[in-house]
């Protein structure tokens, strides 16, 4: 089972989880571009149509604004984490390719003390 990194923000010693930010332990709902769900037309929420944005295998594969300056030159400002794929379990879903009600948020909320903090390489002296 792979490995999953995303950076977010750090509270109280685990990922803040929220609705409100791309940086959160959790999806954003809406019609914005940035938004990790749309609604759709039907005004619902539908199915394997989105979902919080993590990076299989390796943080290298994580956008370079989603990485943090250690990682491959990346410019997140937040900490890096990471998770088993397998401790991911239902309601919420794993889809390497790309959650969805609110039972999901509650089960994403669920996975905050899974996660663990990837430190900074320690710099050799040169």
């Amino acid at each position: 089972m792979p490995q999953l990194y995303r950076c977010m923000r750090k509270e109280n010693g685990v990922p803040q989880a929220c609705t409100t930010s791309k940086w959160c332990l959790g999806v954003k709902i809406g019609d914005d571009e940035y938004d990790d769900i749309d609604v759709q037309q039907d005004g619902l929420l539908h199915p394997a149509s989105g979902g919080m944005s993590v990076s299989p295998d390796s943080p290298q594969y994580l956008p370079t604004h989603r990485r943090p300056p250690y990682c491959d030159g990346g410019t997140s400002r937040h900490p890096l984490w990471v998770i088993a794929s397998d401790t991911v379990v239902a309601p919420v879903n794993y889809r390497p390719d790309d959650p969805d009600d609110d039972g999901q948020q509650e089960a994403l909320r669920g996975t905050q003390d899974h996660w663990q903090e990837m430190p900074a390489p320690e710099v050799q002296a040169p």
